[in-house]
């Protein structure tokens, strides 16, 4: 399952990768067993497990708000585009919220998906 990693202090490398204060998501199998171990143990990290999102649609448990961010940003990137599903969209060229809720399984706020939507447009 996908990990999110959030460092107590900016820059601190453990298994290779520099952390963040922000919160930072890793794919299921990014780190061997032997870094996982490490991450774990690091007082400095906090190492939180999230459900994939078909796994949210299975079981919508509660997960951390920097977890359903994350999760968000995710659903916001794997969205259809504005020409294969201009629907998904709305005139402002933001994702549906009732799009997002369906990919992720959960109920949607709209201030969530704004704050989720201007976190992807930094990014980008």
């Amino acid at each position: 399952m996908p990990i999110l990693i959030t460092c107590e202090r900016e820059g601190f490398w453990r298994a290779g990768v520099r952390h963040s204060r922000t919160p930072t998501l890793y794919p299921d199998g990014h780190f061997t067993p032997e870094q996982m171990e490490l991450l774990i143990a690091e007082p400095k990290l906090t190492v939180e497990v999230v459900a994939e999102p078909e796994e949210v649609k299975k079981n919508p448990a509660p997960t951390s708000a920097a977890a359903k961010m994350e999760l968000l940003l995710w659903a916001i990137a794997n969205m259809p585009s504005k020409e294969e599903e201009p629907g998904a969209w709305t005139s402002e060229g933001k994702p549906q919220v009732a799009i997002l809720g369906e990919i992720l399984g959960e109920t949607v706020k709209g201030d969530e998906r704004d704050q989720a939507w201007a976190k992807h447009q930094e990014r980008k």
